[in-house]
């Protein structure tokens, strides 16, 4: 038996020859079953695992409940997917995990796998977040690698902070009897010399009075 310790890569058709002519340590001659004087077997390395990842690297303002959805294309062993498959803050030390829904299921060629926080549970404001993939524990069903680690970015949208400014003049008043007004920010109120109500839209949404 000989081994042969190469780094072959993905993709790529090989061929490995060996002359009958060859003799073993000894000097003798090897003993063959074959006429030929060379024996040539050949074998292919399949093409690389790709992996897309969903929201896209570098991605910002992603909604704080938003669902990381990874696409392979091949069938992928999903047990090693959800050892090797991590969400985390990029600021966090390597190796920690967000606790949430990890799953992965193969469909026909490919494979989709996505991670959700648990219910009512969200991603802070503004803030990074790393997906990672450990090509030392994800493998496809044949059992080969990822080519590489797979690392991947997005930031969350920043928090929303409405604010409803009144301004009144002397004398006069605002009378909002029957209305309702429904905002989850904290809402400041000024006054000044002279009557104005505004409503302005912030952020892109609009307040209707």
């Amino acid at each position: 038996q000989a081994t042969l310790d190469l780094e072959l890569d993905y993709g790529h058709n090989y061929q490995v020859s060996l002359a009958t002519s060859a003799v073993n340590t000894d000097g003798n001659p090897l003993s063959m079953t074959h006429d030929e004087e060379t024996i040539i077997r050949e074998f292919s390395i399949a093409q690389a695992t790709t992996v897309t990842v969903e929201p896209v690297d570098g991605s910002d303002d992603i909604p704080v409940d938003q669902v990381i959805v990874l696409e392979f294309s091949d069938p992928m062993n999903c047990d090693q997917v959800k050892l090797g498959f991590t969400v985390r803050r990029s600021d966090d030390p390597k190796g920690s995990k967000l606790p949430g829904q990890y799953a992965c299921q193969v469909q026909g060629e490919s494979t989709i796998a996505s991670f959700q926080l648990y219910s009512d549970v969200y991603f802070e404001h503004n803030t990074t977040y790393l997906v990672e993939l450990d090509r030392n524990i994800v493998i496809t069903k044949a059992g080969n690698p990822l080519p590489e680690n797979v690392e991947s970015e997005f930031t969350t949208e920043r928090e929303h902070h409405v604010t409803l400014q009144v301004i009144l003049g002397e004398g006069s008043f605002l009378d909002l009897t029957g209305s309702e007004i429904d905002i989850s920010e904290p809402i400041s109120i000024q006054h000044a010399s002279e009557l104005a109500l505004t409503l302005e839209p912030v952020d892109g949404y609009l307040l209707k009075g």
